[in-house]
């Protein structure tokens, strides 16, 4: 019995159950074809992992739909049968029937179904087999299942990947163009890097949000009259998105020009945008306002971060300043304290607002990527403002945060030492800098009171 299994399981894919009509696998199938009465027939066609309309339209069609309506015919299992019937019978309408699904598989074998009036009871229909003399009763799900207009077959999203397959984005529109590539880390935390324009680090959420994007894209409807890409603003589209995906595939799609159309199930006037898969021959019609959720920066898909640390790696900060006070302060294992001006235990709460103002300084704008000894100088940044030097554990060398001259919008231009860029910064870091030994000391409100009940058993 365990051999037979195996058997079965390797060459169909699937153990049938004993009261199945055919007892298929659904990955045998290679064609649907659903013939409707006083309707336009359906052909389906698998290429590849993907199923095809090929009748009355044609173009990708919806997986998983498709996929439900071959499982129900193959799979079928009658609910009843009777032999010695005449199937031409009006009392069960199968001379003529409402619809017919004829599955192909095995290359050219074929098992076909056909539906005819319903019975008596209501929930249920007659039914009959090809090959076979025989009546059959089945349940009336069945016709639900296959009686499809065949809009609703297709496929609605306009590429098929998964994000994890994805190894490299271009984005093209106006004058600009991104290249982004996924480097090092793991498979659940994969680093993005900036290729072109610059080479620099991704943004990692901004990167993850825009693939996300791409992969949700969904058709409101399809073009169905001929235009050409010209009419279409294809041939010049206003966002172009180049996928790299795993195993050497390449995807591309494409968005064109804005129009007004009737679109969806309720035929509602919406603004939409001309899109093409690079996959696909149709011309799907996606929402307007998807259009600036791609339009995305060189600035938004950069990371911002300023400095590169963890605030669980800080074992010293100190800060020089021109003008405020100066300090120094250390992680011990009691808690923080204050090395100079004076030697005192720290606030916590204070040392936590440096610290998250750290490891969270994001910049604003990124002024130049490497700055000429005269710009720094314009900068403020030859002789800084402030100066924040942070020493990790597991580091040689710290961090150094320089930051300059205040700027006409109120922001600060800054350097480290880990870079020869000049960003700007916003003023909560500066904010938040102790003015006075008072702003950094531990109070007695600071104090923890010890518990009563501490030397109780």
């Amino acid at each position: 019995m365990a051999l037979l299994a195996w058997v079965l399981t390797q060459e169909r894919g699937r153990v049938p159950e004993e009261d199945e009509a055919f007892g298929l696998d659904v990955a045998q199938v290679t064609k649907l074809q659903v013939s409707r009465k006083d309707k336009p027939g359906i052909i389906v066609e698998k290429r590849g992992d993907d199923w095809y309309l090929a009748k009355p339209i044609t173009g990708l069609a919806d997986t998983d739909e498709v996929e439900r309506m071959v499982k129900a015919v193959a799979e079928l299992k009658p609910r009843g049968s009777r032999d010695d019937v005449d199937l031409t019978s009006e009392d069960f309408a199968l001379a003529k029937p409402d619809l017919t699904a004829t599955l192909t598989y095995g290359g050219t074998k074929t098992a076909a179904v056909s539906l005819g009036g319903e019975t008596p009871v209501g929930s249920d229909r007659y039914a009959k087999i090809a090959g076979r003399d025989r009546l059959y009763i089945v349940g009336s799900s069945l016709r639900t299942t296959l009686w499809k207009e065949p809009e609703k077959l297709r496929e609605k999203k306009l590429a098929k990947f998964e994000k994890e397959d994805v190894t490299r984005l271009t984005l093209q529109h106006d004058q600009t163009r991104v290249a982004c590539v996924k480097r090092g880390g793991d498979e659940e935390s994969p680093t993005w890097r900036i290729t072109e324009p610059l080479d620099a680090r991704g943004d990692e959420w901004n990167i993850k949000q825009l693939v996300d994007k791409i992969k949700d894209l969904k058709a409101e409807d399809f073009l169905e009259e001929k235009k050409s890409d010209e009419d279409l603003g294809l041939h010049k589209p206003q966002v172009r998105l180049s996928l790299d995906l795993k195993g050497g595939r390449k995807l591309t799609i494409s968005l064109g020009k804005q129009s007004k159309r009737r679109v969806g199930d309720q035929d509602e006037e919406k603004e939409i945008l001309f899109a093409r898969s690079s996959e696909r021959q149709e011309v799907l019609l996606v929402k307007a306002d998807v259009l600036e959720k791609l339009k995305k920066s060189l600035f938004d898909l950069r990371d911002k971060s300023v400095a590169q640390l963890d605030r669980d790696d800080v074992k010293r900060i100190t800060v020089e300043r021109r003008e405020g006070m100066s300090f120094s302060v250390q992680r011990r294992p009691a808690g923080w304290r204050v090395e100079r001006p004076q030697h005192v235990d720290a606030k916590q709460s204070a040392v936590d607002d440096l610290l998250w103002d750290i490891e969270d300084l994001d910049a604003k704008k990124f002024v130049t990527e490497e700055a000429k000894r005269e710009e720094l100088r314009d900068y403020g940044l030859v002789v800084p403002d402030a100066a924040i030097t942070v020493e990790l554990s597991g580091r040689d060398e710290p961090v150094k945060i320089y930051i300059g001259h205040k700027t006409t919008e109120g922001d600060y231009y800054c350097m480290t030492n880990q870079s020869p860029q000049v960003v700007t910064i916003s003023d909560f870091l500066i904010k938040d800098l102790p003015e006075d030994i008072e702003d950094l000391k531990k109070g007695a409100a600071d104090i923890t009171p010890e518990s009563p009940f501490e030397d109780e058993g």
